[in-house]
């Protein structure tokens, strides 16, 4: 569905809150996170029992642990190493079937607001107050690397940017702007279209039109999430005049335009390979002769795995050659095929170049 320019407004008047730099979507939000699978969300919550007496044997050395840096302030950089190991260690447990999720529940609260509370990327990735993991909000986060503005809990925000992860998200906002510019180094000067799915904040488009305004290029976002376009219309709300922005779910998202370039940073990496698959077939459809599209996927090789399964945030990690499998599956020739990635070499990139 295209929202119309009065939509967008009444958007914009949703998301007032681009000017609070601590919480950049806290208005948006608001009608949100009232609840998270029917409960309420109390910033400190009654203490809930683990399941079993095997199951405090097997979390308890961690949560000690963890208990420990939450009554010291917070971890510093030389805790780094020993807190990773300490993840790693709590998500074989529940590969294990030691433990489930309502255990690490259990073990969130009892660690107080550093945990389960919205004051925290640690906790806002725990509660999922849009109801799924990876939303627009956390995305924007991380890429303006949000630091709690309470003294006990910013240690905490430190270590989670410190991440593997989210240094990877950020760099794949610079992989799309490179992209862009080299467009412009190539001197194709004729008009450009782009199409973003799961858009989230737009914020990659925001930053590029900042520097970059006024060169042909007209962008098209689309997202399901209504708060998601709210936020995105509200900060890009000065390039209203050539972004347009579609709410949609991406399998069955339509268009009659050819793009130039079809991006997808952070959505291949939540389907299946099946609709992988349908998603690829159908975006190959709208992509112009010569035109190419790329697909962000996170590689095994994350080595913030763990800590993010921790916070019931699972994705379809996928290596360069199952991404070729996938993309030739989809009737793409090898020849049309490149994988890239960002510094991290945790987000991979499927480059395929239609004609």
């Amino acid at each position: 569905m295209l929202i119309s320019p009065s939509t967008v407004a009444a958007l914009i008047n949703t998301s007032k809150s681009r000017e609070n730099h601590h919480d950049p979507a806290s208005s948006v939000a608001s009608s949100c996170r009232s609840h998270v699978q029917g409960r309420p969300l109390d910033d400190e919550p009654a203490l809930v029992p683990a399941s079993t007496d095997s199951v405090c044997a097997a979390f308890w050395p961690h949560f000690e642990y963890v208990r420990r840096l939450v009554n010291q302030g917070g971890p510093e950089p030389s805790d780094y190493e020993t807190l990773n190991h300490c993840w790693s260690s709590i998500a074989a447990l529940r590969r294990e079937g030691v433990v489930s999720w309502d255990d690490f529940e259990c073990m969130y609260r009892r660690l107080g607001d550093a945990f389960w509370s919205r004051k925290t990327m640690h906790g806002f990735v725990n509660l999922k107050p849009y109801g799924y993991a990876g939303d627009f909000e956390i995305i924007e986060r991380i890429y303006r690397q949000w630091i709690s503005p309470e003294p006990h809990l910013a240690k905490w925000d430190r270590f989670f940017h410190a991440l593997h992860a989210p240094r990877a998200v950020r760099n794949r906002k610079s992989y799309f702007q490179n992209i862009l510019k080299n467009r412009e180094r190539s001197q194709q000067h004729h008009p450009f279209k782009v199409l973003n799915l799961g858009c989230g904040p737009a914020r990659e488009t925001f930053e590029y039109l900042c520097t970059h305004e006024g060169n042909g290029i007209a962008f098209e976002c689309v997202d399901q999430d209504p708060a998601a376009l709210a936020y995105a219309a509200s900060l890009n709300r000065d390039f209203l005049h050539c972004i347009r922005f579609h709410r949609a779910n991406v399998l069955r998202f339509r268009s009659e335009a050819k793009y130039d370039l079809i991006w997808s940073a952070g959505l291949f990496d939540y389907l299946p390979d099946r609709l992988f698959a349908i998603v690829l077939k159908q975006i190959l459809r709208l992509a112009k002769k010569d035109g190419q599209i790329i697909i962000g996927n996170f590689s095994p090789a994350n080595p913030t795995r763990d800590y993010m399964e921790c916070g019931n945030w699972f994705l379809h990690h996928r290596t360069a050659e199952e991404l070729q499998t996938l993309a030739e599956g989809c009737g793409v020739s090898a020849g049309r095929i490149t994988i890239g990635q960002e510094p991290e070499g945790v987000n991979l990139f499927l480059h395929v170049r239609c004609n």
